[in-house]
């Protein structure tokens, strides 16, 4: 017990700070629109391709990569890229894991 006392007071002694937000929020979802717009110039496709249903290969290429570029580049969550992407969250999981197997087989 009264090491466990001993710990209560070691730690009051530092000042507890914030944890400054490296991104906030809204520049996320922001970011996500420029990262669409940079892997549809890339793949030669529109965003309207990307976030389609479609299934054909250069397509679902281009989305997994846009979702691991998303994944990578903001702090938006599975559930949130799902939202921009259309897609259950299950499938943003499935793409990100996709695109970081078809890069290591490279």
């Amino acid at each position: 017990m009264q090491l466990h006392l001993a710990a209560k007071i070691a730690v009051s002694n530092y000042p507890l700070r914030p944890i400054p937000r490296m991104i906030p929020p809204w520049k996320g979802k922001a970011r996500a629109r420029e990262i669409l717009q940079e892997i549809a110039e890339t793949y030669n496709v529109t965003v309207a391709d990307i976030l389609s249903r479609a299934r054909r290969k250069e397509l679902v290429v281009a989305r997994h990569h846009a979702m691991w570029r998303v994944r990578t580049s903001t702090t938006l969550s599975f559930p949130q890229m799902a939202r921009i992407f259309q897609r259950d969250h299950t499938s943003v999981i499935y793409g990100v894991k996709a695109h970081e197997l078809r890069c290591e087989t490279r």
